[in-house]
């Protein structure tokens, strides 16, 4: 997989897929999760449960979440309909991926009023793994990537932005779950929506 230097890291998994996902494919989980009113969501009043001192300058909102899979275990009977619709099994093979599924969730963020970036987070402190996100529909609300890693606790209060990336429908975006990483909303869009897959390292 690609690799790119990061501040703290140095060389880390960094890899965006476009056109991995058929069109036809695309619509139809962007319907399922967007446009449907039957697909599950839940309530979830932040993004970060424990927000440490130092980055509590960072704003947080509510958003609408669904787990499908949680400390490995299967929770949601969406996961393989909608895993095998954005072509997962194929990208495990490809990208020679554990196949070991710590968490998955579908995310959805509501249009704001203004621009609001959620507290920065790692998924698995202490964990190695890959982080997959894959983006339901096109919408502005970029993923954005932190100078700081998981070791980085010490001087969280030097925290900035590294980069970031634009969702765009159908696109799939691979990197190492060490960086300090967060969603941010739309403010153009009705909503902006991904699927995330944490697969562990061995």
């Amino acid at each position: 997989m690609k690799k790119v230097k990061h501040p703290r890291l140095g060389e880390v998994v960094f890899e965006r897929i476009s056109n991995y996902v058929p069109v036809e494919n695309q619509d139809k989980v962007e319907h399922c999760l967007v446009n449907s009113s039957k697909f599950p969501w839940y309530y979830a009043h932040t993004t970060v449960v424990e927000v440490p001192e130092a980055l509590k300058k960072f704003d947080d909102i509510p958003y609408l979440s669904h787990m499908m899979i949680e400390e490995g275990n299967l929770r949601s009977e969406y996961f393989h309909r909608l895993s095998e619709e954005i072509k997962i099994p194929e990208l495990i093979k490809e990208y020679k991926l554990s196949g070991e599924i710590i968490r998955s969730q579908a995310n959805l963020f509501l249009k704001r009023d203004k621009k609001v970036n959620p507290c920065p987070h790692i998924d698995f402190k202490g964990v190695r793994h890959l982080v997959v996100l894959y983006y339901v529909n096109d919408c502005d609300g970029d993923t954005i990537f932190y100078n700081l890693s998981d070791t980085d606790d010490h001087c969280l209060d030097k925290m900035s932005i590294w980069r970031r990336e634009a969702p765009k429908k159908g696109d799939i975006l691979v990197f190492d779950g060490r960086i300090f990483h967060s969603p941010s909303c739309p403010v153009k869009s009705t909503s902006r929506s991904t699927i995330n897959y944490d697969f562990l390292i061995k």
